[in-house]
């Protein structure tokens, strides 16, 4: 599984360092063209991310090692993540979003990466089940840990308006590569 996973990494990386290679020749050509530019932005970002997903998946083939934990602003990970969401709903549905930040910005630690993966996949799912349209709401809170006045958790609610999940697939939804799409 370890040399399979690392030749897959491997072609997957040399195509990702291309389209990265494009994004980053793509943004200097759009200076002027602050909409264009920032399309190229999120082209190279995606690259990185794609990459760091890759470094992730290895991660789990060579024990020991860990993520990167590092201080970073929850707000901009959604964001991002909303941006894609935004796409992808208007492209494939009539789909509206909302967010109630607490307040901005806010540090946590952890791998950003992994927090966007995670983000991402929970608002695809929310946007393939509701195929004729909804909404999706994103909301954060900090709370304390009992006993102390300064808050220690951050708590991410995200919400839509779709068919939900059936009781009996529950037990099952944290299982890799579960699903009930054809």
């Amino acid at each position: 599984m370890g040399e399979m996973a690392a030749k897959i990494a491997h072609d997957i990386r040399n195509p990702l360092g291309c389209i990265e290679l494009f994004a980053n020749s793509l943004q200097t050509s759009l200076e002027g063209q602050p909409d264009l530019r920032e399309q190229a932005d999120r082209i190279s970002a995606s690259a990185k991310s794609i990459d760091a997903i890759i470094t992730n998946l290895l991660l789990f083939i060579k024990p020991g090692e860990a993520s990167r934990v590092e201080c970073f602003d929850i707000y901009d990970v959604l964001d991002d993540a909303l941006f894609f969401m935004e796409h992808l709903a208007n492209r494939e549905n009539s789909m509206n979003g909302g967010v109630a930040y607490n307040q901005r910005p806010l540090f946590i630690e952890g791998d950003p990466e992994l927090i966007k993966q995670v983000c991402l996949n929970i608002i695809l799912n929310a946007v393939q089940s509701m195929p004729d349209g909804g909404s999706l709401c994103i909301e954060t809170n900090q709370r304390a840990e009992s006993g102390s006045s300064a808050p220690t958790w951050l708590e991410l609610y995200i919400s839509d308006s779709g068919a939900g999940i059936a009781q009996e697939q529950m037990p099952k939804i944290f299982n890799p590569f579960y699903t009930t799409k054809a």
